[in-house]
């Protein structure tokens, strides 16, 4: 059978959750190529380079304004780096639910099935149905598990991202370069 027969066999429900697995996957893919191009401190389209631009640019600018702009700045790239991983965050959590959603639906129509058949329906045409109803719950998790991986994967590379920018910021405003394990004793 092919996946286009097993989303057929399933219903809407199916097509729903494989139009949100091309969607995860397609945001994914984007995701991973923006964070591919902006890789590497050295990188002068990194997150840490442009907000260190940005220091630079502001350096005359008193304290309290420059802080605001900065701020505003870093806020910004936060959000730049989060574009669209709140899809793969909502997919992730809604996909299992929509996959029961369809498979009660076709326990539904299975019963329904066997009691318009009356004593007549066989034990086979039920079993055909429940089988039919439970591939929208394994589509649901077919598509929650990748989109749940992306979502916890990126948040994980903001964090990263989030933690280098602040740094460099840090970097500019005190006057010194922290090595990672240096910036990390001083935090803790």
């Amino acid at each position: 059978m092919t996946v286009i027969e097993y989303i057929k066999m399933g219903g809407a429900i199916n097509w729903i959750l494989f139009a949100a697995f091309l969607t995860t996957f397609f945001i994914a893919f984007e995701r991973i190529i923006y964070f591919a191009a902006t890789a590497g401190k050295r990188n002068q389209r990194s997150q840490s380079a442009r907000m260190r631009r940005i220091s630079r640019e502001t350096a005359g600018i008193p304290g309290d304004t420059r802080n605001e702009i900065l701020e505003r700045q870093g806020t910004l790239l936060y959000e730049e780096m989060k574009k669209g991983l709140w899809i793969i965050s909502f997919l992730s959590a809604a996909s299992p639910s929509l996959g029961l959603l369809g498979t009660v639906l076709g326990l539904i129509r299975a019963f329904q099935d066997m009691a318009g058949s009356g004593a007549t329906g066989s034990i086979e045409e039920f079993s055909a149905g429940i089988w039919m109803a439970m591939l929208t719950t394994a589509c649901g998790l077919i598509v929650a598990l990748p989109a749940l991986f992306f979502s916890r994967f990126f948040s994980a590379v903001i964090a990263g991202r989030s933690l280098s920018i602040t740094m460099s910021v840090d970097e500019d405003l005190n006057g010194k370069e922290y090595t990672k394990g240096a910036r990390c004793a001083q935090v803790s």
